[in-house]
């Protein structure tokens, strides 16, 4: 097997065209597989966190779009109907922190994850000391006073993780994947409302029709969205709107409106209007 990069790279050369139109989801299909495989042999190389399941850093984990794909994937591969369509229509329980929501996936009755195998990148490396390091926002680190000695790595080691995560997003789509995603990215809960929902615009109608390869139909969903998407994203086409307009003022006021907002689907809201300001400011 080649070296990460060139792994990587393999995976962005076109498909041969198809002499049949039905193989066209068969070749897809391949891409997918090798990507989600590709994904997995990231994951094998983090250290393990001696976790003590205090259940602190199940709070609207962000995720990236291959790894929601994987873990949808394996959701479906190694769970009962039941208990995938008891899961996606819980109701949501907010954290005592301002539109954090407590994982769906964190079992109340023991605190212990029930995707342990397909968790995210970063519930894997929640607690590594070089987190702080790097400065990232938003980032509470493990902190207990009788936590086992936490791995530590190089930042450069740290940033190569999150460079090679961040290609294999973009060989699906080149939205919210920079590094350190973890901070750009979408949460869980917004990742399953765009695999229930059409937003009919890019790239959120290519997340969801890959999404729904997947069989949520078989599911009798009742899932509620309460990361208010659609709202945001109104919000931020009026402020393209006045950019486009060149009324910087207006732009100005919707981009500090944005950013002073706390955000449900995760830092998305903030990212989209950060970027809106720094155009503004070239």
């Amino acid at each position: 097997m080649g070296s990460p990069a060139q792994t990587i790279h393999g995976l962005r050369e076109p498909a041969r065209p198809a002499e049949k139109v039905g193989m066209v989801g068969r070749v897809e299909e391949d891409r997918l597989g090798r990507i989600d495989q590709a994904l997995a042999g990231l994951y094998q190389e983090l250290p393990p966190v001696s976790c003590t399941s205090c259940g602190k850093c199940c709070a609207s984990p962000h995720i990236t779009f291959v790894e929601t794909l994987h873990l949808f994937t394996w959701l479906f591969e190694s769970c009962s109907t039941d208990d995938l369509e008891s899961w996606f229509n819980a109701e949501m329980v907010e954290q005592s922190f301002a539109f954090n929501f407590k994982c769906r996936f964190e079992d109340p009755a023991n605190r212990l994850c029930r995707v342990h195998p397909s968790r995210g990148f970063i519930c894997r490396v929640f607690g590594y000391p070089v987190l702080d390091r790097m400065g990232i926002d938003n980032m509470d680190n493990c902190r207990e006073p009788d936590r086992p000695v936490l791995p530590d790595v190089r930042r450069s080691r740290m940033t190569g993780w999150l460079d090679r995560l961040a290609e294999l997003n973009r060989i699906v789509s080149n939205e919210f994947n920079r590094p350190p995603y973890c901070v750009t990215g979408l949460n869980i809960e917004t990742w399953l409302d765009i695999a229930v929902t059409d937003y009919g615009r890019q790239p959120f109608r290519t997340y969801h029709e890959t999404l729904r390869r997947l069989p949520f139909d078989r599911l009798r969903l009742k899932f509620q969205d309460r990361t208010d998407l659609s709202t945001r994203l109104a919000k931020i086409d009026i402020l393209g709107e006045a950019r486009r307009a060149g009324n910087e003022t207006q732009a100005q006021t919707m981009a500090g409106h944005l950013l002073s907002s706390e955000p449900r689907t995760g830092t998305f809201y903030r990212y989209e209007a950060g970027r809106h300001i720094d155009s503004i400011r070239r």
